[in-house]
């Protein structure tokens, strides 16, 4: 790799808060090329997903292919490789080295092989294509002068050969290679279900390149260009700094230790901040004086500073940087965007913002204070709070809307007897369930609609339930939510603009929520609780996990059933009773079809979940069982009354206390998770082995097959936190 000529230059000093617990002395300094512009021949090899999770968005990416190599032919001095990969023997070189030109296009017939081979199969496994584009740049080795690989995915590392562990080893070294050979290593993560920490750390081994999120399969082709231009406005250089704390304004990144500089924009400025100290290069320190600094170079600092500290999981440092550039669009779109997908889109917000200074301000230039607890606004996990809470309000469930589900299928198996869905109207949440490990909210819907025999088209009504969520690994899963409110709440939450429209009937008046205008958490929530009231409510909640296992157990005893319900025998006749067998009905109206098959081994892509769960460590659960079994057992006793009926209303309080402090808890913890703060201050953290096998897989789903634990004693109680990833299927 050739030495390029810089030219360093001092540009000023300035103290700043760069992040929510820091002020540092800041010194700029400008870094230019001085070496004479050169045209250069690139090479860009395009690495793409064409995974089984993709199949929705293969024919669009299809199209933005043909773009992208469109674009890159008529920029000139180009050459392009495609590389289609999914499973261990799934990695096919489609475009080999082409030249981008009109002539070779036609004799290689790109076009026609991207129509032809490019369709949705398999699994993910990264390391083949990766290793296939070095060799490629073997073959063209004396023909460009850069190389430029851009790996796209929408998916998680699922190797069946090895273990993640491995497949993320094979991947860092080929960036490592990338990192020594100069070839620019760029990633593109897109939707909401990639692994945006690998990608994240095998860019910076390749320290060459950058990461893009995307939310539509459109932004690929205008991604890629962008790209494209980058390296070609990009020489490499060698050189060092040897500062142990410094931030590389062009490249969004913070440094702690002295490193060699891989890329500079050709005769372009470079900015780099030097926190605290003067900048030393080549051994050789450029002294720093009082000098004034020029705004501009101050604003793009802070929206690259903002972008540094989404990237690395801590917004409210980026909150902290936003608002110093006074960009009230910008500091509207990041505060409180904890969601993995909040977080994609101000990712590609503020590149956006950063490649183009046009962008910025667009609503507006004021002073901005970071938003106190009080003065956030409301998030989703507050609405449902406080629907929930409200007597006179509920939720409903529109059944028109298109619902994208997540997770392992499962199918209905009928014979002439099928459920006919509505197709249009609502259903009654009957009920809603927040996650006790993973960062989900998932509610179970009545639908009523009816059994027809398809034969001879006779009908008969009855209901089914069926479960959706809404939040998905901390991400909002639907657009909307219908629902009835109190007088109350729905003037609180028109104020807060979060009512779309309403639907007058006869007895009701539905209101929809627009769930767009909402972020799914905020630090208020995070703070609902001290940590003493926190750690009480989790030891109660196995306290009274104990209790309804006494009373279930009583009634089990009692009446020689496995549930905890008693079904109320209902007056029918011979004939009522044969005509629902017939149908499938049971005696309180729910259909029930044949049977229900789980597709396991259906063609799969995996997500990764986050897992956070709290619990008492050596809670005494056989004790405390044994001393609620004894205390019901004493009730009896002492009741009159049907023992039956004792016992299910004993269950029912149980229930609605235990239900209660669980919502109270699992709000929390689910912000403590998407936010990344914890509640307490543990006393042992220590790491875990972990497994958690999938039989058709088979691999370990615990990603780096470790958990971390942590330890916390609050008046006597000690909570412990078990934290960690884990490889989720969806179908």
């Amino acid at each position: 790799m050739a030495v390029s000529k810089v030219d360093t230059k001092f540009i000023g000093r300035k103290e700043i808060q760069i992040s929510d617990i820091e002020t540092k002395e800041c010194n700029f300094y400008s870094i230019k090329t001085v070496s004479e512009i050169k045209e250069t021949v690139n090479h860009h090899i395009l690495l793409v997903d064409v995974s089984g999770s993709m199949c929705c968005e293969i024919e669009e990416l299809k199209v933005r292919l043909k773009s992208t190599l469109d674009a890159l032919r008529k920029s000139g001095n180009n050459y392009v490789s495609v590389i289609l990969y999914s499973g261990h023997e799934e990695t096919f070189r489609i475009i080999n080295a082409v030249k981008c030109d009109l002539i070779s296009f036609r004799m290689a017939q790109v076009y026609e092989t991207l129509e032809e081979e490019v369709y949705a199969r398999g699994i993910t496994v990264m390391s083949r294509p990766l290793e296939e584009s070095i060799e490629i740049v073997k073959t063209l080795a004396g023909v460009c002068d850069k190389h430029h690989i851009v790996l796209f995915t929408d998916g998680y590392l699922v190797p069946s050969k090895w273990n993640c562990i491995v497949e993320e080893e094979k991947c860092f070294a080929i960036a490592d290679i990338c990192n020594e050979k100069g070839i620019f290593l760029d990633a593109i993560g897109f939707g909401q279900y990639y692994d945006r920490e690998f990608l994240l750390e095998l860019v910076r081994r390749g320290n060459t390149g950058t990461f893009i999120h995307i939310d539509e399969i459109i932004d690929y082709y205008k991604t890629i260009v962008t790209m494209a231009q980058d390296v070609n406005n990009k020489e490499l250089i060698d050189f060092s700094i040897t500062n142990n704390d410094y931030f590389i304004i062009n490249e969004s990144t913070r440094k702690n230790k002295p490193e060699i500089i891989k890329v500079l924009k050709n005769n372009g400025e470079n900015i780099i901040v030097v926190f605290n100290e003067e900048i030393i290069i080549n051994d050789k320190k450029i002294k720093a004086t009082k000098k004034e600094m020029p705004e501009e170079v101050l604003e793009d600092f802070f929206y690259g500073l903002a972008l540094y500290h989404v990237i690395n999981e801590d917004i409210e440092s980026g909150e902290v940087a936003i608002a110093q550039t006074q960009d009230i669009g910008a500091y509207a779109s990041l505060a409180n965007c904890y969601s993995f997908l909040e977080k994609g889109k101000v990712i590609n917000l503020l590149n956006k913002l950063i490649e183009n200074k046009d962008k910025r301000f667009k609503k507006g230039k004021v002073n901005i204070k970071v938003q106190s607890l009080e003065e956030e606004p409301l998030c989703l996990l507050e609405v449902l709070k406080e629907i929930l809470e409200d007597e006179e309000s509920k939720l409903l469930w529109d059944y028109k809307y298109k619902y994208k589900r997540i997770g392992v299928k499962s199918k209905s198996i009928e014979d002439e007897y099928k459920f006919i869905y509505p197709k249009e109207g609502y259903g009654k949440i009957i009920n809603l369930s927040i996650g006790s490990k993973k960062l989900n909210i998932g509610v179970k819907v009545e639908i009523k609609g009816e059994v027809q025999n398809t034969t001879n088209k006779l009908k008969l009504d009855a209901v089914v339930y069926r479960a959706y969520n809404l939040i998905v690994n901390g991400n909002i899963n639907t657009t909307q939510l219908w629902c009835e409110l109190s007088k109350e709440l729905k003037t609180k939450l028109r104020k807060e603009k979060i009512i779309k429209k309403t639907i007058k009937s006869e007895h009701h008046e539905i209101s929809i929520l627009d769930l767009t205008k909402l972020k799914a958490t905020n630090k208020r929530l995070l703070k609902s609780l001290n940590k003493n009231d926190l750690a009480k409510a989790i030891y109660d909640i196995e306290v009274l996990e104990c209790k309804q296992w006494a009373v279930k157990k009583q009634i089990d005893e009692l009446f020689k059933i496995r549930n905890a319900e008693k079904i109320d025998l209902v007056d029918m006749s011979k004939e009522e009773i044969q005509i629902r067998k017939m149908f499938r009905v049971d005696k309180k109206g729910t259909y029930i079809p044949l049977k229900v098959v789980h597709e396991e081994t259906a063609a799969c892509e995996i997500y990764t979940a986050k897992v956070l769960e709290w619990k008492i460590e050596k809670f005494p659960k056989k004790k405390e069982q044994e001393n609620a079994l004894a205390k019901y057992k004493e009730l009896l006793k002492q009741e009159s009354r049907d023992p039956y009926e004792v016992l299910r209303h004993e269950l029912y309080i149980v229930k609605r206390e235990l239900n209660k402090k669980r919502d109270l808890v699992n709000l929390v913890r689910l912000s403590s998770g998407l936010i990344g703060k914890s509640i307490f201050l543990w006393e042992e953290e220590f790491e875990k082995p972990k497994k958690e096998n999938d039989k058709n897989l088979n691999m370990n789903m615990i990603v780096s097959e470790k958990m971390n634990v942590s330890i916390k004693n609050i008046d006597g109680i000690k909570i412990r936190q078990d934290k960690y990833n884990m490889l989720t299927k969806c179908t």
